[in-house]
C-alpha cells in the first residue's frame, strides 16, 4: 500500500504553432458527483494562490461526472494553475495544470479523463501510550484513584510532495482528514473485559492527535490496557487496525515494602518504515524501592534502583531483534529517564515491539517486584513505487492517438485506443522519454518521480514521424516478476440475531489475490466476551475459499450488540474486518 493519499497530476499541453484564444478542457470522471476549485499559482511551492484567471464553465460542481474548465490562451503565471477535484467517498485529486495555446486566436477543445480512487488499507499509528497515576505519576496505579491513559495518534492520511502546498479550506474537514475510532479496552488477569471506551476523531493528513482516557479502578491486581485505532473513513476500501498495549499493576495502597517499575511512552520512528530502513524505538522507565514505612509517615522513602530490562521485536520472519540487560537507576525517584534501541525490518509485514522491566536490586529480594511491559505494533512496507500515465491526443482535432510508441529509459509501451500508456513500478528517479508515431512529429522530455503518481497529457503535432517498433524481449529471458501478496474478502455472513448459549457460525469467503501461495489463518474474536476461534488453510494464488468458524456463546451473556473482529492473516499480509453480533434475550 502506498503511503500517499493524493495523486499529483502533471498536465502539459503541446499545441501546434497555430494560435488560440482559449483552451476548453472537459474533464470526465469515474464518479458522478464532483466538486472542483481552481486558482492561479503564485510561487514555486504552490503555497500561495490567487483567483483563477480562467472560467469554470459549468460552475464548481457537477452531478453527471463531467465538467468543463476554460483556460486562458497564455499562462497567467509561470507556475500554472492549481486545480482540486473532490468526490464523496474518494481520495481528493490535485493538479498543476498548464493548459494554454501560446496566445493564439482560435479556440481549442480537449477531453481529459480522471479517475478517483480509494486507499486499499488505511492505518492510523498509535504510540506513546502511557498509563499513569494521575495524582502520583511516579508510583503504580492505586484502587479508587484516577488513572490517566494517554496516547498519540498519527493520521491515516499523509500529504505528498507535489509542489502544491495550498489546500482549499472548504475541503479540509471532509476530504483531507481521516475519520478514526480509538477504543480503549482494559482486561484483568483472567483476560475478562473490565472497562471499554471509544472516542472518534477527524485528523488532518500528517497531523498528530492527542488521545486521553480516564479510568478509576475498583479492585487491585494485574491489568492489561489495549488501545486500538480503526480508520472508518469512506475514502478507505479497508482498514488495518493500529494497536498499543500496556500491562500494569493496581495496588490496594500507595507502595510500601516493595519494588516496582513503570514503563511508558513506547513509540517508534519512522512510524511506517520501509524494509531495510532503521527503526528507532523509544521508551522511558522508573524503577523504585519503597521501604517498610507507610506512605506519608516520617521516614518513608522511595529509592531509585536499577532495572532488569528486556526488549524483543517479532516480525513476519520471527524474532527481528532481542536485547536484555540492566539499566542504571534513575537520577531521582520521580522523573522517568529515556532509552532507545534500533532494529531493521527485513520483510514487509507487522512487527510487534515489547519492552519489559522489573527491579534489579538486592533490596527486592523477597518483596513484590512485578514485571511491567509495554507493546507496540508497527507495519513495515515494501519500498514505494509509482506509475506514470501518458495520455496522447491530436493537437489539431483532439482525437486520441493510438499506436504511439513511448520509450521511457529503455521500456517501450504503445498507446491504446484511448491514447493511454502506463508505466508502473517506478522507483523515485528522473526518467527520460521519447514518443514516436509514423504520422506525428517526434517529441521528447523527462519527468521526475518523487512520491506521487503522475498523469502526463501531451498533444502530438501531425507531420512526418518515425515508425519505431517495440523491441522483442531478448531470447531466453523473461521479465522478473515482483512478488505480490494480498488477501481479498468476498463476503462475511453472521446470522442477524443469536441467543445466549447458542453456537454462532461465521461464514467467511476470502481469496488469494497475490501471485504467491499463502497459508492463511482466519481468526474470529469477540473481545468484549473473551471469545475467540480460528482455522488455517493453504490457499494457492488466485484461489477462493469459504471457511465456517463457530463461536460458542455462554448461556449467561447479556443481550446487546457486540463487535466481532475477523482477521485473515499470513506471514506477509493481513486483512481485518469488523461486524456486529446481536444477542437477544
Amino acid at each position: 500500500m502506498k503511503k500517499l493519499n493524493i495523486i499529483g497530476l502533471l498536465m502539459a499541453l503541446l499545441l501546434s504553432t497555430s494560435v488560440s484564444a482559449y483552451v476548453d478542457v472537459t474533464y470526465q470522471f469515474n464518479a458522478q458527483n464532483v466538486e472542483i476549485a481552481a486558482y492561479d499559482i503564485l510561487n514555486s511551492d504552490g503555497s500561495e494562490v490567487g483567483p483563477f484567471s480562467g472560467e469554470l464553465l459549468d460552475g464548481d460542481s457537477t452531478t453527471d461526472g463531467e465538467i468543463t474548465i476554460r483556460f486562458p490562451d497564455s499562462l497567467a503565471t509561470d507556475y500554472g494553475y492549481a486545480v482540486y477535484y473532490v468526490s464523496p467517498g474518494y481520495v481528493p485529486l490535485e493538479a498543476i495544470a498548464t493548459w494554454h495555446s501560446y496566445g493564439d486566436s482560435a479556440a481549442y477543445y480537449q477531453d481529459y479523463g480522471l479517475n478517483f480512487y480509494k486507499l486499499n488499507d488505511c492505518r492510523a499509528v498509535i504510540d506513546e501510550f502511557t498509563v499513569t497515576n494521575t495524582a502520583y505519576p511516579n508510583v503504580p496505579i492505586v484502587i479508587n484513584m484516577e488513572t490517566g491513559l494517554d496516547a498519540t495518534m498519527l493520521s491515516a492520511f499523509s500529504l505528498t510532495d507535489n509542489q502544491l502546498e495550498y489546500i482549499p479550506p472548504q475541503f479540509i474537514e471532509e476530504y483531507y482528514s481521516a475519520e478514526i475510532e480509538v477504543t480503549l479496552r482494559i482486561y484483568n488477569s483472567a483476560d475478562s473485559l473490565v472497562y471499554t471506551e471509544t472516542q472518534e476523531f477527524n485528523v488532518f493528513a500528517g497531523d498528530y492527535q492527542a488521545v486521553s482516557f480516564t479510568w478509576i479502578p475498583g479492585m487491585e491486581g494485574q491489568f492489561r490496557a489495549v488501545i486500538t485505532t480503526v480508520v472508518v473513513d469512506d475514502q478507505c476500501a479497508g482498514s488495518v487496525p493500529g494497536q498499543s498495549e500496556k500491562s500494569f499493576t493496581v495496588a490496594d495502597s500507595l507502595p510500601q515494602n516493595e519494588c516496582y517499575t513503570i514503563i511508558n511512552g513506547l513509540y517508534a520512528l519512522p512510524e511506517q518504515p520501509v524494509i531495510g530502513e532503521d527503526v528507532t524505538v523509544y521508551f522511558n522507565k522508573i524503577t523504585n524501592h519503597a521501604n517498610d514505612v507507610p506512605y506519608g509517615d516520617p521516614g518513608y522513602d522511595l529509592s531509585p534502583i536499577p532495572t532488569d530490562y528486556d526488549a524483543i521485536v517479532n516480525g513476519p520472519a520471527g524474532i527481528s531483534f532481542q536485547d536484555s540487560g540492566v539499566l542504571d537507576a534513575n537520577a531521582n525517584n520521580y522523573d522517568p529517564e529515556d532509552y532507545s534501541f534500533t532494529f531493521t525490518p527485513s520483510a514487509a509485514g507487522m512487527y510487534t515491539v515489547t519492552v519489559s522491566g522489573s527491579g534489579a536490586s538486592p533490596l527486592c529480594n523477597g518483596l513484590s517486584n512485578p514485571v511491567e511491559s509495554a507493546t507496540l505494533q508497527l507495519f513495515a512496507r515494501n519500498p514505494d513505487t509509482f506509475q506514470v500515465m501518458f495520455q496522447l491526443s491530436d493537437a489539431i482535432t483532439g482525437a486520441k492517438v493510438q499506436g504511439a510508441v513511448i520509450n521511457m529509459d529503455g521500456q517501450y509501451i504503445a498507446t491504446d485506443a484511448n491514447g493511454i500508456a502506463t508505466f508502473t513500478d517506478l522507483a523515485p528517479d528522473t526518467y527520460g522519454y521519447v514518443i514516436t508515431h509514423p504520422n506525428y512529429l517526434t517529441i521528447s522530455g523527462s519527468t521526475t518521480v518523487t512520491d506521487v503518481d503522475q498523469v502526463i497529457f501531451l498533444a502530438l503535432t501531425p507531420g512526418d514521424g518515425e515508425d519505431v517498433p517495440i523491441p522483442a524481449p531478448s531470447a531466453g529471458t523473461t521479465p522478473e516478476k515482483k512478488e505480490e501478496f494480498g488477501i481479498g474478502v468476498s463476503s462475511i455472513r453472521i446470522e442477524d440475531f443469536q441467543a445466549p448459549g447458542s453456537d454462532v457460525p461465521v461464514h467467511i469467503t476470502f481469496s488469494n489475490d497475490g501471485n504467491q501461495d499463502l497459508r492463511v489463518k482466519a481468526s474470529v474474536v469477540i473481545q468484549d466476551l473473551g471469545i475467540r476461534a480460528s482455522a488455517s488453510v493453504d490457499l494457492d494464488k488466485g484461489d477462493e475459499h469459504t471457511e465456517t468458524i463457530w463461536l460458542p456463546l455462554d448461556g449467561g451473556i447479556e443481550p446487546g450488540i457486540y463487535p466481532v473482529r475477523i482477521t485473515l492473516h499470513s506471514d506477509e499480509t493481513q486483512r481485518v474486518v469488523y461486524r456486529d453480533l446481536v444477542v437477544e434475550g
